[in-house]
């Protein structure tokens, strides 16, 4: 049975460490050396070094027993995380069975090489194909030698079949995969589009260009499109995803984040940081290679088993 990011986070929980602060639960937090010590932590966790003085000054507010610090950081996380609507047309229909308000719900997926892209289209894919809902994925990433051919075969494991998946060779422009492979998705009446896209640092001007010309592309045919573009991140890289996200969504408007890799180095620090500094939601979390270690995102459970 896969461990659940969440039951891994509670390994790492920071209230462990903060009891040690504490002589006893009744003690009193009476110095700045037990909130220099708390805010060593909350670092510690992968929380930015700029959001967490903030997080401090609102602790300092309560009263300053162990069970009153513990509750007032998961409230002043909660309040965070909060900021944001999780459930997206996307995430509705991975993890409530929900299909997207209207047909040919077009999906853009982007991120880095070395993210977890590619697998997570395919535990994406694989999960919507269990809920039933049609798709078509378009395997754009004409970068990384061999990319297509290696989603592919992890698309053909999850059922999904060779017509209902558009490769881009590498002599093809990817936006043009993306338009036909859209084009069918209208034509069949399919519920969800997906498309690939080259994983490479969003400072490359080509694919800038590239992942720009995909979204005009693909709006053309319904001006709608691209309902939903997803940005993957890799969980373990801490604040240098913050960069990436900013990066990303100068070229094209993010509307999600899937943080991969959340295993036992992810603290979950870093899903705090970005979405204090971005205010952009979380459609799911992955914790393994496992085509089924794709979780909904819950900032309840997620700041229950964190702090």
């Amino acid at each position: 049975m896969l461990k659940s990011f969440y039951s891994k986070l509670k390994e790492f929980s920071i209230s462990n460490s903060l009891k040690a602060l504490f002589l006893n639960e009744n003690s009193i937090i009476g110095n700045n050396v037990l909130f220099s010590e708390l805010e060593k932590l909350l670092v510690e966790a992968d929380v930015s070094i700029h959001l967490v003085p903030h997080i401090i000054r609102q602790i300092k507010k309560g009263n300053n027993t162990f069970e009153s610090v513990k509750e007032d950081l998961k409230g002043s996380i909660m309040e965070i995380l909060n900021v944001v609507k999780h459930d997206t047309p996307l995430s509705q229909a991975l993890f409530d069975n929900i299909k997207p308000p209207e047909k040919h719900h077009s999906v853009i997926i982007c991120g880095v090489n070395g993210s977890g892209k590619s697998t997570t289209i395919a535990k994406i894919s694989n999960l919507l194909k269990l809920n039933q809902h049609s798709i078509i994925v378009a395997a754009a990433d004409t970068f990384r030698a061999a990319a297509t051919e290696q989603l592919e075969r992890m698309l053909l494991k999850t059922g999904i079949v060779h017509e209902d998946i558009f490769i881009s060779s590498s002599n093809c422009d990817p936006a043009s995969v993306c338009y036909k492979g859209f084009e069918a998705t209208i034509d069949r009446n399919y519920d969800i589009f997906i498309a690939d896209t080259a994983g490479r640092l969003p400072t490359n001007i080509d694919l800038a260009r590239q992942l720009e010309k995909i979204a005009k592309t693909i709006n053309k045919l319904k001006d709608t499109a691209p309902s939903e573009v997803i940005l993957v991140v890799d969980g373990t890289s801490g604040q240098n995803v913050l960069s990436q996200v900013a990066a990303f969504n100068d070229i094209v408007k993010i509307s999600g984040l899937i943080i991969t890799k959340l295993d036992n180095r992810a603290k979950g620090g870093t899903i705090i940081s970005i979405i204090n500094k971005h205010k952009i939601p979380v459609v799911g979390i992955c914790n393994g290679e496992d085509i089924n270690a794709i979780q909904k995102f819950d900032a309840k459970e997620f700041v229950d088993n964190m702090i």
